[in-house]
Protein backbone atom coordinates (compact mmCIF):
# COMPACT_ATOMS: atom_id res chain seq x y z
CA UNK A 1 0.00 0.00 0.00
CA UNK A 2 3.06 2.05 0.88
CA UNK A 3 4.38 1.70 -2.42
CA UNK A 4 1.48 2.05 -4.61
CA UNK A 5 0.97 5.24 -2.41
CA UNK A 6 4.40 6.81 -3.41
CA UNK A 7 3.74 6.70 -7.27
CA UNK A 8 0.56 8.34 -7.17
CA UNK A 9 2.34 10.61 -4.92
CA UNK A 10 4.87 11.24 -7.34
CA UNK A 11 2.43 11.55 -10.09
CA UNK A 12 0.67 13.85 -8.50
CA UNK A 13 3.75 15.94 -7.82
CA UNK A 14 5.73 15.41 -11.08
CA UNK A 15 8.41 14.14 -9.23
CA UNK A 16 10.95 11.89 -10.90
CA UNK A 17 12.39 10.66 -7.79
CA UNK A 18 11.61 9.87 -4.07
CA UNK A 19 14.07 12.37 -3.25
CA UNK A 20 12.26 15.24 -5.17
CA UNK A 21 9.17 13.75 -3.80
CA UNK A 22 10.40 14.88 -0.78
CA UNK A 23 11.67 18.14 -1.30
CA UNK A 24 8.62 19.26 -3.81
CA UNK A 25 6.09 18.17 -0.42
CA UNK A 26 8.26 19.34 2.10
CA UNK A 27 10.97 21.42 0.74
CA UNK A 28 14.83 21.28 2.07
CA UNK A 29 13.58 19.56 5.35
CA UNK A 30 11.91 16.66 3.61
CA UNK A 31 14.86 16.16 0.94
CA UNK A 32 16.98 16.21 4.31
CA UNK A 33 14.73 13.62 5.60
CA UNK A 34 14.66 11.34 2.35
CA UNK A 35 18.90 11.46 2.61
CA UNK A 36 19.38 10.73 5.72
CA UNK A 37 16.89 7.74 5.28
CA UNK A 38 18.70 6.37 2.21
CA UNK A 39 21.58 6.40 4.78
CA UNK A 40 20.20 5.06 7.43
CA UNK A 41 18.19 2.31 6.10
CA UNK A 42 20.14 1.07 2.87
CA UNK A 43 23.45 1.25 4.91
CA UNK A 44 22.33 -1.12 7.84
CA UNK A 45 20.51 -3.22 5.51
CA UNK A 46 23.91 -3.46 3.62
CA UNK A 47 25.70 -4.68 6.46
CA UNK A 48 23.06 -7.22 7.58
CA UNK A 49 23.43 -8.85 3.87
CA UNK A 50 26.87 -9.25 4.30
CA UNK A 51 26.83 -10.34 8.08
CA UNK A 52 24.59 -13.08 6.64
CA UNK A 53 27.13 -14.10 3.65
CA UNK A 54 30.17 -14.14 5.75
CA UNK A 55 28.42 -16.69 8.13
CA UNK A 56 27.14 -19.01 5.55
CA UNK A 57 30.28 -18.55 3.70
CA UNK A 58 32.30 -18.81 6.82
CA UNK A 59 30.36 -22.30 7.69
CA UNK A 60 30.81 -23.82 4.61
CA UNK A 61 34.16 -23.49 4.40
CA UNK A 62 35.12 -24.71 8.09
CA UNK A 63 31.89 -27.86 7.41
CA UNK A 64 32.49 -28.50 3.48
CA UNK A 65 36.40 -27.52 2.64
CA UNK A 66 38.06 -27.54 5.56
CA UNK A 67 36.50 -30.35 8.03
CA UNK A 68 39.33 -32.69 7.32
CA UNK A 69 42.42 -30.34 8.20
CA UNK A 70 43.22 -28.59 11.42
CA UNK A 71 42.26 -25.02 10.18
CA UNK A 72 39.69 -22.74 10.41
CA UNK A 73 38.87 -19.55 8.10
CA UNK A 74 39.98 -16.50 9.53
CA UNK A 75 36.58 -14.26 9.60
CA UNK A 76 38.35 -11.00 8.63
CA UNK A 77 39.97 -12.43 5.18
CA UNK A 78 36.29 -14.20 4.77
CA UNK A 79 34.58 -10.65 5.18
CA UNK A 80 37.59 -9.32 2.48
CA UNK A 81 37.14 -11.99 -0.13
CA UNK A 82 32.94 -11.72 0.18
CA UNK A 83 33.34 -7.76 -0.28
CA UNK A 84 35.85 -8.21 -2.83
CA UNK A 85 33.56 -10.49 -5.12
CA UNK A 86 30.61 -8.06 -4.68
CA UNK A 87 32.41 -5.36 -5.81
CA UNK A 88 31.73 -6.00 -10.02
CA UNK A 89 28.07 -6.94 -9.34
CA UNK A 90 27.67 -3.76 -7.57
CA UNK A 91 28.23 -1.78 -10.96
CA UNK A 92 25.78 -1.50 -12.36
CA UNK A 93 23.51 1.54 -12.72
CA UNK A 94 19.59 0.50 -13.54
CA UNK A 95 17.57 -1.48 -11.92
CA UNK A 96 16.47 -3.48 -14.79
CA UNK A 97 20.33 -4.88 -15.40
CA UNK A 98 19.54 -6.61 -12.19
CA UNK A 99 16.43 -8.22 -13.03
CA UNK A 100 17.72 -11.49 -13.81
CA UNK A 101 20.02 -11.35 -10.46
CA UNK A 102 16.42 -10.81 -9.01
CA UNK A 103 14.96 -13.85 -10.36
CA UNK A 104 17.36 -15.82 -9.46
CA UNK A 105 17.37 -14.66 -5.50
CA UNK A 106 13.88 -16.14 -5.80
CA UNK A 107 14.99 -19.20 -7.46
CA UNK A 108 17.20 -19.67 -4.48
CA UNK A 109 14.93 -18.82 -1.82
CA UNK A 110 12.85 -21.78 -2.97
CA UNK A 111 15.32 -24.43 -3.12
CA UNK A 112 16.54 -23.65 0.44
CA UNK A 113 13.03 -23.66 1.66
CA UNK A 114 12.87 -26.94 0.20
CA UNK A 115 15.72 -28.16 1.35
CA UNK A 116 14.71 -27.47 5.21
CA UNK A 117 11.67 -28.47 5.17
CA UNK A 118 13.09 -32.03 3.40
CA UNK A 119 14.85 -32.18 6.58
CA UNK A 120 12.37 -31.89 8.63
CA UNK A 121 10.06 -34.76 7.38
CA UNK A 122 13.61 -36.94 6.91
CA UNK A 123 13.95 -36.39 10.48
CA UNK A 124 17.34 -35.66 10.98
CA UNK A 125 18.03 -33.85 13.76
CA UNK A 126 20.21 -31.01 14.87
CA UNK A 127 23.70 -31.30 14.10
CA UNK A 128 26.50 -30.64 16.78
CA UNK A 129 29.34 -30.09 14.98
CA UNK A 130 28.92 -26.33 14.06
CA UNK A 131 28.02 -26.16 17.61
CA UNK A 132 30.79 -25.12 19.03
CA UNK A 133 31.87 -22.74 16.20
CA UNK A 134 28.44 -20.65 16.70
CA UNK A 135 28.76 -20.54 20.27
CA UNK A 136 32.08 -18.71 20.15
CA UNK A 137 30.49 -16.39 17.85
CA UNK A 138 27.15 -15.90 19.42
CA UNK A 139 27.17 -17.10 22.79
CA UNK A 140 26.29 -20.60 23.86
CA UNK A 141 23.84 -20.49 26.57
CA UNK A 142 19.90 -20.79 26.08
CA UNK A 143 17.16 -19.01 26.91
CA UNK A 144 16.25 -15.49 27.45
CA UNK A 145 20.41 -14.24 27.80
CA UNK A 146 20.78 -15.79 24.14
CA UNK A 147 17.27 -13.58 22.82
CA UNK A 148 19.02 -10.64 24.99
CA UNK A 149 22.17 -10.71 22.98
CA UNK A 150 20.82 -10.96 19.31
CA UNK A 151 17.48 -9.18 19.07
CA UNK A 152 19.49 -6.15 17.60
CA UNK A 153 20.29 -8.30 14.46
CA UNK A 154 16.76 -8.26 13.61
CA UNK A 155 16.65 -4.37 13.33
CA UNK A 156 18.28 -4.15 9.42
CA UNK A 157 15.87 -6.63 8.96
CA UNK A 158 13.11 -4.09 8.43
CA UNK A 159 15.72 -1.81 6.82
CA UNK A 160 15.98 -4.09 4.18
CA UNK A 161 12.23 -4.35 3.88
CA UNK A 162 11.84 -0.66 3.37
CA UNK A 163 14.74 -0.62 0.43
CA UNK A 164 11.91 -1.09 -2.29
CA UNK A 165 10.82 2.42 -1.16
CA UNK A 166 13.64 3.84 -2.69
CA UNK A 167 13.31 2.14 -6.19
CA UNK A 168 9.72 2.10 -6.28
CA UNK A 169 9.55 5.01 -8.45
CA UNK A 170 11.73 3.69 -10.82
CA UNK A 171 10.57 0.38 -11.16
CA UNK A 172 7.07 1.64 -11.67
CA UNK A 173 8.75 3.79 -14.46
CA UNK A 174 9.71 0.49 -16.09
CA UNK A 175 6.11 -0.72 -16.34
CA UNK A 176 3.91 -0.17 -18.71
CA UNK A 177 0.62 2.42 -17.41
CA UNK A 178 -2.07 0.69 -18.60
CA UNK A 179 -0.39 -3.31 -18.03
CA UNK A 180 -0.21 -1.29 -14.31
CA UNK A 181 -3.22 -0.34 -13.88
CA UNK A 182 -4.52 -3.73 -14.85
CA UNK A 183 -2.68 -6.31 -13.24
CA UNK A 184 -0.34 -4.88 -10.77
CA UNK A 185 -2.43 -4.63 -7.69
CA UNK A 186 -3.28 -8.75 -8.10
CA UNK A 187 0.15 -9.67 -9.10
CA UNK A 188 1.27 -7.91 -5.87
CA UNK A 189 -1.30 -9.77 -3.83
CA UNK A 190 -0.40 -12.80 -4.74
CA UNK A 191 2.94 -12.49 -4.58
CA UNK A 192 2.52 -11.35 -1.10
CA UNK A 193 0.39 -14.22 0.41
CA UNK A 194 2.84 -16.72 -1.38
CA UNK A 195 5.79 -15.27 0.01
CA UNK A 196 3.53 -15.21 3.09
CA UNK A 197 2.54 -18.90 3.30
CA UNK A 198 6.11 -20.33 2.51
CA UNK A 199 8.17 -18.10 5.32
CA UNK A 200 5.32 -19.16 7.39
CA UNK A 201 6.05 -22.54 6.68
CA UNK A 202 9.42 -22.43 6.90
CA UNK A 203 9.46 -21.11 10.26
CA UNK A 204 7.21 -23.24 11.79
CA UNK A 205 9.20 -26.24 10.10
CA UNK A 206 12.55 -24.40 12.31
CA UNK A 207 11.22 -23.75 14.91
CA UNK A 208 9.70 -27.50 15.47
CA UNK A 209 13.43 -29.28 15.07
CA UNK A 210 14.58 -26.83 17.35
CA UNK A 211 12.53 -25.57 19.78
CA UNK A 212 14.30 -23.43 22.72
CA UNK A 213 17.60 -23.94 20.86
CA UNK A 214 16.78 -21.72 18.24
CA UNK A 215 17.76 -19.13 20.41
CA UNK A 216 21.37 -19.98 19.92
CA UNK A 217 20.99 -19.47 16.89
CA UNK A 218 20.38 -16.00 15.04
CA UNK A 219 20.97 -17.42 11.55
CA UNK A 220 19.00 -20.88 11.91
CA UNK A 221 20.88 -22.56 9.05
CA UNK A 222 23.84 -22.64 11.02
CA UNK A 223 22.43 -25.26 13.24
CA UNK A 224 22.22 -28.11 10.44
CA UNK A 225 26.30 -27.31 9.34
CA UNK A 226 27.07 -30.81 8.34
CA UNK A 227 23.55 -31.66 7.02
CA UNK A 228 24.56 -32.22 3.39
CA UNK A 229 21.12 -31.18 2.37
CA UNK A 230 21.16 -27.68 4.26
CA UNK A 231 24.70 -27.11 3.65
CA UNK A 232 23.22 -26.70 -0.47
CA UNK A 233 20.36 -24.60 0.91
CA UNK A 234 23.01 -22.67 2.87
CA UNK A 235 24.93 -21.74 0.04
CA UNK A 236 22.02 -20.54 -1.99
CA UNK A 237 21.02 -18.22 0.71
CA UNK A 238 24.49 -16.53 0.67
CA UNK A 239 23.97 -16.41 -2.60
CA UNK A 240 20.74 -14.91 -2.47
CA UNK A 241 21.85 -12.23 0.03
CA UNK A 242 25.07 -11.59 -2.26
CA UNK A 243 22.71 -10.94 -5.60
CA UNK A 244 20.93 -8.65 -3.23
CA UNK A 245 23.68 -6.34 -2.69
CA UNK A 246 23.53 -4.30 -5.75
CA UNK A 247 19.65 -4.32 -4.94
CA UNK A 248 20.60 -1.95 -1.76
CA UNK A 249 23.69 -0.17 -3.06
CA UNK A 250 22.62 0.90 -6.27
CA UNK A 251 19.82 3.46 -4.68
CA UNK A 252 22.36 3.93 -1.56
Amino acid sequence: ASLRFIVVAAELMDAPSYLALGERCFGRAGASAVLWSLIGLLGGAFVQLSIIVVDLTEMLLATRVFQTVDYQPSRLLVTVLVLLLAFPLCLQRELLQLSFASSLSVGCILFTCFCIVSLSLSGDGEEEAWEVHTSVHYGSGSGAPGLRSTWPLATPIFALAFCSQFQILEIAHSIPAPQRRQYLPAVTYGAMGAAYGVYALVGLVCYGMLGERALRYPNVLTAFGNVPLVACGSLAIAAVNFLKLPLVLLPL
